[in-house]
């Protein structure tokens, strides 16, 4: 199995799920349908989380050596769950490395970066980031992905800046289709209020 084959495979479980709630009975009721809709969205998580990967640069050539992906036989959803499983670690490493690098940061025309490393310590999260701000200096940050504002996910970041008082605030989304640029939001808090950055990875 290829991971393609894998992603449609999980969207064909999905839409079957789809198939059988839209032939409800008039005697049926709806919330009797309600585990095949949460199963089909849980494929459909699952597979695009495969095909999203795909969009990184490498990301297709590593997940193709995954052997769980080479030595599959599909059969049922069980098997599915059991391959995504053993997928995790190798998507959690390329959907982490897109981050990686140094980050031209263009905060409303101050030109700064953004140097983000993987953590030494993984129970510290997956990164260290580090800010310089136009003038040079460098600042240390507190990164995480929960954020309830925006609702954070691989695809973005929440990085806080020990810069001043309020701490500024840093919401990053990177591009779905170039993996070489972020934008996002820069959150001042009480000096300059919420602007727009745009930052390109060298």
């Amino acid at each position: 199995m290829t991971p393609q084959d894998f992603v449609e495979w999980g969207r064909r479980i999905a839409d079957g799920y789809a198939e059988a709630a839209s032939r409800l009975d008039g005697n049926q009721r709806a919330h009797e349908f309600d585990g095949d809709s949460m199963a089909a969205d849980q494929f459909l998580s699952k597979s695009n989380e495969v095909a999203r990967a795909f969009t990184i640069p490498g990301g297709l050539e590593k997940l193709a050596l995954v052997p769980a992906l080479r030595q599959l036989r599909v059969g049922s959803e069980a098997d599915f769950d059991q391959a995504f499983q053993s997928l995790l670690p190798v998507l959690d490493e390329i959907l982490d490395e897109m981050w990686l690098g140094e980050w031209v940061f263009n905060d409303s025309g101050l030109i700064g970066m953004l140097m983000i490393n993987r953590q030494s310590d993984p129970g510290q999260g997956p990164f260290q980031v580090v800010y310089i701000d136009s003038q040079g200096t460098a600042h240390e940050t507190v990164v995480t992905r929960n954020d309830e504002e925006y609702g954070m996910s691989y695809e973005s970041l929440h990085i806080e800046v020990k810069y001043s008082h309020p701490t500024w605030r840093i919401h990053a989304f990177i591009f779905r289709w170039n993996r070489q640029k972020m934008a996002g939001t820069v959150d001042h808090g009480e000096t300059e209020g919420r602007h727009s950055f745009y930052a390109v990875k060298r």
